[in-house]
């Protein structure tokens, strides 16, 4: 993607079916980089978004993000997956537009026309979750999934001087029709 000269980069770093030559045990390993000033324009108005949804990739301008997922289905039926994900984002300051905001417009002289990536205030986000899945009947799962989470950075106007865990327990049904 290319909005406003800057780019994005996904790269599905790795997608390798029956690791280790064990039967339906997959991995995939993914890298998303997103430049600092992608989707804004100098104009409000005009940013790469609907209403206060970004359009672009999930993480947003100025932000990496490395994902890995190990999946194995034990059965026609039973999916059990691992995740692990870090992203990472640089910040805009009160001060200065580093290009990490799709709700701050790309305002030249006012804002540098070039900065370094991840420039601005830090913030990254830890995330690690398994998750099993089961078909009761056809197109009918049952789910329950753990995540654990750890973010640095801002949080409500401020900056965190140690890191936010959050874990999160879910139990979900399905429906696919």
């Amino acid at each position: 993607i290319s909005v406003t000269g800057v780019q994005t980069c996904a790269l599905p770093i790795l997608y390798h079916v029956d690791l280790f030559g064990i039967p339906n045990l997959d991995v995939h390993l993914e890298y998303v980089r997103v430049r600092p000033y992608t989707y804004t324009h100098k104009e409000d108005i005009t940013s790469y978004r609907h209403f206060t949804t970004n359009l672009g990739h999930r993480i947003g301008p100025n932000a990496d993000d490395l994902f890995c997922e190990l999946r194995c289905r034990t059965s026609r039926r039973l999916l059990l997956k691992s995740q692990f994900e870090i992203m990472r984002h640089g910040a805009n300051t009160e001060n200065q537009n580093v290009g990490g905001s799709i709700f701050r417009p790309h305002t030249f002289p006012a804002d540098p026309e070039y900065v370094d990536f991840l420039q601005g205030i830090r913030e990254k986000t830890l995330s690690l979750g398994v998750i099993g899945s089961y078909e009761v009947v056809r197109n009918s799962f049952i789910e329950i999934s753990y995540t654990y989470e750890s973010y640095r950075g801002r949080f409500s106007g401020s900056v965190l001087k140690s890191p936010v865990h959050r874990s999160a327990l879910q139990f979900i049904m399905k429906m696919n029709f």
